[in-house]
């Protein structure tokens, strides 16, 4: 965590584990331990490639409850427009003093070249943790001026030199997305170059 109670990684290019035969039987994992030292909120985001049955299942386990199941607060799926990519949001909230276990199954089937060789599938991740003393007092109303708009704030155009060493673009500031007034002036461009 840093010194505003909150801790954000992100994690490029994950392999994803499958095993020939034990992928939904014994699938493989990979398992995070956490400690909390204050209510926190707990997010994490995953986007991979969509083929055949492959799937991402996450689980947290409170250690101090024989390792009973949480359920997430929010869970969300989303495809992509051309339905190759999905994104899977989570969202679980922990409690001050607990320990959880996060595990991340691997679930699916291998993906083969036409050669007949096996392709490596790989997934984004982004893991964040908030103490939820701090991320209220951030977002608490205030006499300070209203929040920027997200439209007018976030620039029109983002080039490389605008990204970090890890190719994200991050800012740090409340914006404020209204709807559906923020929304009207919204085109989407495809890949032959129409707008709709």
């Amino acid at each position: 965590m840093d010194a505003s109670g909150h801790f954000l990684r992100r994690f490029r290019n994950i392999p994803f584990k499958l095993a020939r035969e034990q992928s939904q039987i014994q699938p493989e994992f990979d398992r995070v331990d956490l400690t909390v030292i204050e209510d926190s909120l707990l997010h994490l985001s995953f986007l991979h490639h969509v083929y055949g049955n492959n799937d991402l299942r996450v689980m947290l386990s409170d250690t101090w409850m024989l390792g009973q199941e949480v359920a997430p607060q929010a869970s969300k799926k989303f495809l992509d427009i051309e339905k190759n990519r999905q994104e899977t949001d989570l969202t679980y909230t922990l409690s001050k003093g607990r320990h959880y276990t996060l595990t991340v199954f691997y679930l699916g089937t291998l993906e083969f070249s036409d050669e007949g060789t096996v392709k490596c599938s790989l997934y984004d991740a982004t893991l964040s943790i908030s103490h939820v003393p701090d991320l209220v007092q951030e977002t608490r109303c205030s006499d300070k001026p209203h929040a920027e708009c997200f439209l007018t704030t976030l620039p029109h155009e983002i080039n490389d030199r605008d990204l970090d060493g890890d190719g994200n673009y991050n800012f740090d500031q409340i914006l404020r997305l209204s709807s559906p007034s923020d929304f009207q002036g919204v085109t989407k461009r495809n890949i032959s170059g129409t707008i709709q």
